[in-house]
Order: C-alpha cells, then structure tokens, then sequence
C-alpha cells in the first residue's frame, strides 16, 4: 500500500494508488478475457496503469482500464502490438467499437479493450470477495517495513472500501478507498467511477451507482462478517474528464444511513477559521490508509495498511511531473492549486494503485482532517516523484453544495 523505499512510480498516472506501496494496484489486473464479438472493444489511450503514469512507450499504451460495450471492465491493449487474435475483431473502426484517440508527437495510437476473464456467480449467497494477499517475504528488499506497517484494527474508523460489480450475478472486485464524511456520504475520487465505455460513464452524468458498493469498518478485504452496503448515488465533480487528473474528487451517496459506533465514524474536513490562514501544511507528517499495493504494479493488500508521509511543497512537485512526456495530456496546467504532493522526496513512501480515493488525513489538536484524495502519481515511491492529491479545503463549496 505505502511504500517506503526508493524508487516506486512511473509515468502513467494512478488513480488508485495503495497506501503503503512503492508499485501495484488491484486497478491494473493482468489477466484479459478471451472473447469473440466485435462489440467487445473499446479503442483507448492513455498511458497509465490505474492512477499511475508509466512510461510512454508504446509498449505501456495497453496498461488503461476501461469498459467494453457490453458493459464488461478490462484492459486496454495496443491493437497494433497486442491485436487480441482470439477475439476475432475484424475492423476496429466498426460502428460496434468505442474509440478513444491519442496522438503522441504526431503518432496515433490504437487499442481495444479486451476485458478481464469472466467472473463465475455463486448464485446461493451474496458475492464475496476474496482478494490475494500482499507477499511478504523476510529479505531486506522486501520487509514490510519498506511498504508501511499493518494497521491495527478499529484505528481508523472513517476508511472504506469500494467495490465495483459490473452485474447483480458478478462477485464484487476491490476497486479504491474513500472516508466517511456524514451518516450518509463518503468522500473518494472521480477517477474510480468515470472511465471510457458506456458501461464506465464516458461522462461524469452517466455513472451507474448499481455498479458500486463499499464496506466499513473492517480490517480485512476479505473478512465475511463485513457486509456490502448499496450505494444510492454516485456524484463526480462535473468538470472532471478521464484524460486529465484535475476536479478528480467524488461524493458516494450511501442508500442507508452509517450508524456510527467507535469503530465506525465521520473523517473532519478542513473548514472554517482553524484553516482560513495555515496555507499548504508544507512540512507536516500525515497519514495514508488503504489497501493499495505495496509495490507498482502488485496486487492490493488483504489487510488494511498505514503510512506516515510528508506534505511537500508543490512546486518542486510541479518541476518534476512537468518534465514527464506526456504531461501537456494528463495535467497540461502542472502541479496546480487544487493538488498537493505528499510523500519522500527521496522515494521510498507513497500511496500506490489501490489507494486512490483514500484520504491523506492530518491530525491537529486530536482530530483526524482529510486534506487531500489520493489522484494519481508516478508509478509508487519514485525518488523525485511523490504522490498528487486532491487538494480537499479547495473543493468544500463543492461539497457542501453536493451533499443533499
């Protein structure tokens, strides 16, 4: 989830990062569907796996979820490198195909979405998810100190899981995190819910909150006693896009209210005078929670992971990603006012893929503050290259205006 060590993103923007991990996210899944209808594609462009840039080789084009147009999530793949011959596509400028396109230096890449293997409904009880644990090994390259540590259970009651079930008959696949914020709302990224295809709402207006569930107060990714709770609404900011990472905040509309109990409460937010006149934070230790990878390109952890990270200043951020090929795309505006970085400028701390969403929180006079959503990064804890967030104080109108 948190990563501790040295080197950890790459240049293809996560969205969902983990929260003690220096590579990996349950976003980038590796195994792709076999399928043979013409409308089981998706052309698509990005570089990134999850909310995490990577490198710009094309090579890395295919490493972008996305949604068929029979509403089936998976991966995109460059047609011209990786043309998914099982699949039998024969023209991919069909009327059946979703194009999404990007020219690179005068260059147009192509891919096709080629969804993940099909999931086998256990129609006699509710859906369970049963992710694979994080490895851990006993060398020193891997010792889970360098990720972040394991969090101790019922410490951080505003955490939530998110889930994302394409059908009433599929079984609920690990998606991002979030934070309760009232009885009724949590807090997460617009990342997680909008992507290309239909099914991903290829706009902020075509969410499906049927798609969605989450959990809350639970420790474990797959712990039973922890039931899915039915989402109502999904509310992205509507200026958000899925090429570019900013306005990238969301509102999850719980259909049930939370009842709150100690291990289960609202994160504070940051308002009023107590943050009119503190500026940025710069230099102050937060924390990450999450279930994210704990190295790029990893799988997410089964247990719930903390890390503790420094707010930095934003313009070395802005220095750094600005020279990342590719920028002018996913952030043609840099390190902007309404973002925050936070980490180790030296590597080694981050969020990863799987944390997106998650809260970067602050602790002043006692309380737990959410200051920032966890957006996106370079691969996980690259030295020079620390996480991006969601800058929360900018986007309170927001909120407020949004919660009903």
């Amino acid at each position: 989830m948190f990563a501790n060590y040295l080197p950890l993103i790459l240049i293809a923007i996560h969205t969902i990062r983990s929260t003690l991990a220096v590579n990996t996210t349950t976003e980038s899944m590796d195994n792709h569907n076999k399928t043979t209808a013409e409308d089981e594609y998706v052309v698509c462009d990005q570089k990134r796996i999850g909310n995490r840039l990577v490198t710009t080789t094309r090579e890395h084009l295919c490493k972008v979820e996305c949604y068929t147009a029979q509403n089936r999530p998976g991966l995109c793949q460059v047609w011209a490198l990786n043309p998914c011959k099982t699949m039998h596509i024969t023209d991919i400028d069909g009327p059946n195909v979703v194009k999404c396109k990007l020219n690179q230096k005068g260059v147009k890449f192509e891919s096709i979405c080629c969804p993940f293997k099909r999931e086998t409904p256990e129609p006699t009880k509710a859906p369970v998810i049963t992710p694979t644990p994080t490895p851990q090994t006993t060398t020193a390259n891997n010792s889970v100190t360098k990720f972040g540590i394991s969090a101790q259970p019922n410490t951080w009651p505003w955490i939530v899981s998110v889930y994302e079930r394409p059908s009433p008959t599929s079984v609920p696949r690990f998606l991002c995190g979030g934070a309760i914020i009232n009885e009724r709302y949590v807090l997460s990224a617009a990342h997680c819910f909008v992507r290309y295809g239909p099914g991903g709402g290829a706009g902020v207006g075509n969410v499906r909150a049927n798609r969605f569930l989450i959990k809350f107060g639970g420790h474990r990714l797959s712990d039973p006693k922890i039931p899915f709770r039915e989402v109502a609404a999904i509310i992205p900011h509507k200026d958000y896009n899925a090429v570019q990472h900013y306005h990238d905040i969301a509102l999850i509309k719980l259909r049930h209210k939370i009842e709150f109990m100690p291990t289960v409460g609202p994160i504070c937010l940051p308002r009023g005078q107590l943050f009119a006149n503190r500026g940025e934070f710069v230099g102050n230790a937060s924390k990450l929670v999450g279930w994210g990878a704990t190295r790029f390109g990893g799988v997410v952890s089964d247990e719930l992971r903390e890390v503790d990270v420094n707010i930095l200043d934003r313009k070395s951020c802005h220095r750094n990603y600005t020279q990342l090929s590719g920028h002018q795309i996913g952030f043609p505006n840099g390190i902007n006012g309404q973002l925050m970085c936070a980490g180790v400028i030296g590597g080694g701390k981050d969020s990863c893929q799987g944390d997106s969403g998650g809260p970067l929180a602050l602790a002043i006079d006692g309380k737990w503050y959410e200051l920032g959503i966890v957006s996106f990064g370079y691969k996980c804890a690259e030295p020079g290259y620390p996480g991006i967030y969601t800058r929360v104080q900018n986007f309170m109108n927001w909120i407020q205006m949004n919660i009903k």
